[in-house]
């Protein structure tokens, strides 16, 4: 019975020893908290800090998930879609000053390989 007890206060003792400083550090610690004391400037100072810090922690947290997220999907192939009927597509081709070039853009877009009936190209300039 003697002995479960002593165990029992060695460990407290030890724990004891783990959350209160010893030697040169409690030494720091008495003396600084004898002469700082928390004022309105410091909580100032410290609450936009770690709200800052929260966010960016959150923030890393989102960049992780996002990794994992993409490597957990990086091997699955995307399967194209589909459509049942091809919509109508417009082309624009902004145009200043290019009176060189204007008349291969138009060709080559004009060649493209699409229904003629749901190609629209529209030439703006300035």
């Amino acid at each position: 019975m003697l002995t479960i007890e002593l165990l029992g206060i060695s460990i407290l003792q030890s724990l004891k020893r783990l959350v209160i400083p010893s030697g040169p550090y409690k030494y720091f610690l008495e003396h600084t908290r004898a002469y700082h004391v928390l004022d309105s400037f410091d909580i100032l100072i410290l609450v936009p800090y770690f709200a800052i810090l929260i966010i960016l922690a959150i923030f890393g947290l989102h960049r992780y998930q996002l990794v994992y997220l993409y490597l957990k999907n990086k091997k699955r192939p995307g399967i194209p879609a589909r459509f049942e009927q091809l919509p109508v597509v417009t082309i624009q081709l902004p145009i200043f000053n290019e009176m060189f070039v204007i008349e291969r853009l138009i060709e080559s877009v004009a060649r493209m390989n699409y229904p003629r009936e749901l190609l629209e190209i529209q030439v703006l300039d300035d």
